[in-house]
């Protein structure tokens, strides 16, 4: 019954365990590390889909929005910003490299998104609905917003209706000048907590412009 009723709530995996322990159940879904021997077909697939998108970046990342894995586009766009091992170092510390922190950081991106506060609103909107049930989101979305420089208004912002079919992120810098949106794939039928979490973002560009620049890149 309780797993029912999970379904039919569409919880997580993290959540239905949660569900079951509370009501005095052992948990049914168990979590295994994407190296794990068992997870070597997901490894496979997700290693596959970032190959495939090649020119153009793809990562995969947790709930928490930490990159996992990541194909060597996705990889060209932090060395714009100099030693990917530095800047990651700079924006994430001794902790895992996280996409949220490299966006919003003064050291990361930040500097160079041309349409900033579009897209930092959308985003901390969404964020601010995946803490409600994930701790570390919340503390992620506590420690950005207390950065140097992040809008307070950004704290208080609501999800707005979308004015087109995708948002876009506009990066300028000196001679590059990129604008890309982003998908997200998720396991239709995961079994496995780490599975059910799995995000691949495939970042396609916007215009002629921005996919010539990419492949450039590439070359």
């Amino acid at each position: 019954m309780l797993l029912q009723l999970a379904e039919a709530l569409d919880l997580s995996l993290r959540m239905r365990n949660q569900f079951l322990i509370a009501a005095g159940f052992a948990p049914v879904y168990p979590r295994r590390d994407l190296g794990a021997p068992d997870m070597a077909p997901v490894h496979a697939a997700l290693t596959r889909m970032l190959e495939h998108h090649e020119p153009f970046p793809a990562l995969v990342i947790d709930r928490a929005w930490n990159r996992l894995m990541a194909n060597r586009a996705a990889d060209r766009i932090v060395s714009l910003l100099g030693d990917p091992e530095t800047v990651w170092r700079t924006v994430c510390g001794d902790g895992p490299q996280n996409m949220v922190k490299l966006l919003f950081h003064a050291q990361g991106l930040r500097p160079f998104i041309v349409n900033l506060d579009e897209v930092g609103s959308e985003l901390i909107a969404r964020l601010k609905q995946e803490a409600e049930d994930h701790a570390p989101v919340a503390s992620l979305l506590d420690e950005v917003l207390a950065w140097p420089g992040i809008p307070r208004r950004w704290n208080r912002t609501e999800r707005a209706a979308a004015l087109a079919p995708v948002l876009a992120t506009h990066f300028r810098a000196s001679e590059i000048d990129l604008r890309l949106f982003g998908m997200f794939t998720t396991f239709g039928t995961p079994q496995d907590q780490t599975a059910d979490e799995l995000r691949v973002e495939t970042l396609y560009p916007v215009d002629e412009a921005s996919e010539r620049l990419l492949r450039v890149l590439a070359a």
